[in-house]
């Protein structure tokens, strides 16, 4: 066997080698893609668990927040209102962010937007909250998405 022929056996060898590590790490950016939004949905649901908690604890006062309420809120119940506001904002951004690098579900994220939204259209007291935390807690995107989403009354 000639050296030209070695030659071409390791060049043979050599394409091999890098077919099967391009395939492998097809593999790998695939599982990975799946952690990664297996993981974002979990945190999502676990940032949903601790509004749900919060929203026991404060239950009496959050009952009251959710309509319009005839008599006007007190400073504690205007700052438990405001802190269910806005960690259910922050949620709705983090949902918002996740779903633009496209690693939340559409239909997930969808189902979630429609949700807040009904809510601020249902309660005009989360709707004001919106107007003022979310003008100074959220990012201009996030911002113009809801702001948009808001005016044409889809749910």
């Amino acid at each position: 066997m000639n050296w030209d022929a070695l030659g071409a056996i390791a060049e043979i060898c050599g394409a091999i080698g890098v077919i099967v590590t391009l395939v492998y790490l097809s593999v790998q950016l695939r599982q990975n893609t799946k952690g990664m939004r297996s993981a974002t949905f979990e945190s999502y649901r676990s940032g949903a668990q601790a509004i749900n908690e919060y929203i026991a604890e404060h239950a009496q006062v959050l009952s009251k927040v959710r309509i319009d309420p005839k008599e006007k809120l007190s400073n504690v119940e205007e700052l438990i209102g405001r802190g269910w506001a806005f960690q259910l904002i922050n949620l709705m951004e983090a949902a918002y962010l996740h779903h633009r690098e496209g690693v939340l579900d559409t239909e997930y994220f969808e189902t979630r937007i429609d949700a807040f939204c009904y809510l601020c259209r249902e309660s005009p007291v989360l709707r004001r909250y919106w107007d003022e935390l979310g003008v100074y807690a959220c990012t201009p995107t996030f911002r113009e998405f809801m702001t948009n989403r808001l005016k044409s009354g889809a749910t």
